[in-house]
């Protein structure tokens, strides 16, 4: 089982590392295929006794940020979203959208929530 997952997140980074070989000991520069947008991730894998644990985080460039809001959308920092885009603009930034997020999604002491989707593509 620690293997299968350790399998499966060595092959998330690799996907959020834009397909590049990841170095698991500093950080990695990728490109998308396209060019047009540079993300900076790292990766971070302990052993310790019979678990595996990794963490991926890919920061985007001021470029994604400066394009989600001439895009018209509203930049999270803290988690990586742009909120208010397209799908294809998401899409052609290699972000994950969802059309209908909700807009208490970060405030986990929400006990009421306006039922509004907000459309999101997080990184």
């Amino acid at each position: 089982m620690k293997h299968f997952l350790f399998s499966t997140l060595i092959t998330l980074a690799i996907l959020f590392a834009g397909c590049n070989q990841v170095d698991t000991s500093k950080h990695e520069n990728a490109e998308k295929s396209n060019g047009s947008t540079e993300l900076t991730g790292s990766v971070t894998i302990v052993e310790k006794d019979e678990d595996v644990v990794a963490s991926v985080s890919v920061t985007p460039s001021d470029e994604l940020i400066d394009q989600c809001e001439a895009e018209g959308g509203t930049w999270l920092e803290e988690f990586n979203e742009c909120e208010s885009v397209s799908e294809s603009w998401c899409s052609q930034n290699s972000g994950n959208f969802n059309d209908c997020a909700s807009a208490c999604r970060h405030d986990e002491s929400a006990e009421i929530c306006i039922e509004v989707c907000v459309p999101v593509c997080s990184f």
